[in-house]
């Protein structure tokens, strides 16, 4: 892990007679793009309903890499999918999910592979919870950016066992939520497992000195 950025929460820092820093260095994620762009995301502009096709187009085109008649396999193309700041309801989120795990049938081109998806702003509560399968699966998932969705321990409970084994995650930010020491202390006993991990954002939740001084374990581990 090379860049941890963990701000501990300014009340819990003053009861216990310390003050509040950022680890240095630290800096938040910023959105990567990979390859091609997908069209018909709706980003940064009015929040489209749950029942819109978030890809976008008609095509029903299964992503084909068996290659042609010579059986040589075709190159695939890699997309960072950026939905922040909308209102991804249920079915939306599960689009998205299809679209980590391979198994999208609407609107990306042949070939496609999601190496990062950025779902921050989108206020997805437990929603989260439903990306996970397809997390755990994702070998050509790097980058994943989940800030302000108000998530809580338990998403990170089961995200922590994930990563534990993760060999693909590089960079994850779940800024700005509503994680607590608890979360950190499942997400360092993780860490400890990750060789890959390189950048986690976890500035603006509300963790304290116990959940930062896990986390200064992994750093010295590291």
């Amino acid at each position: 892990l090379a860049t941890l950025n963990c701000e501990v929460s300014a009340d819990d820092a003053f009861r216990n007679g310390t003050s509040p820093r950022r680890s240095s260095g630290a800096s938040a994620l910023k959105s990567k793009s990979f390859g091609a762009a997908v069209s018909g995301m709706g980003v940064g502009g009015s929040p489209r309903s749950e029942a819109t096709d978030i890809f976008g187009g008609d095509s029903t085109e299964e992503p084909d890499i068996s290659g042609g008649s010579n059986g040589a396999v075709e190159p695939q193309k890699r997309v960072h999918l950026d939905i922040h700041a909308n209102t991804l309801g249920g079915r939306a989120v599960d689009m998205v999910v299809k679209a980590i795990d391979g198994t999208a049938t609407k609107g990306l081109p042949k070939g496609t592979t999601i190496s990062g998806c950025t779902l921050c702003g989108n206020s997805l509560g437990d929603g989260a919870m439903r990306l996970l399968p397809a997390v755990r699966h994702a070998k050509h998932l790097h980058t994943l950016r989940l800030e302000c969705n108000c998530i809580v321990d338990k998403f990170v409970n089961e995200f922590a066992s994930i990563l534990a084994q993760n060999t693909s995650l590089q960079h994850v930010s779940l800024s700005g939520n509503r994680l607590s020491d608890v979360g950190m202390r499942e997400l360092a006993i993780a860490l400890h497992s990750n060789c890959t991990l390189s950048q986690l954002d976890l500035a603006h939740n509300g963790i304290g000195v116990k959940g930062a001084e896990a986390m200064g374990e992994v750093r010295k581990c590291a």
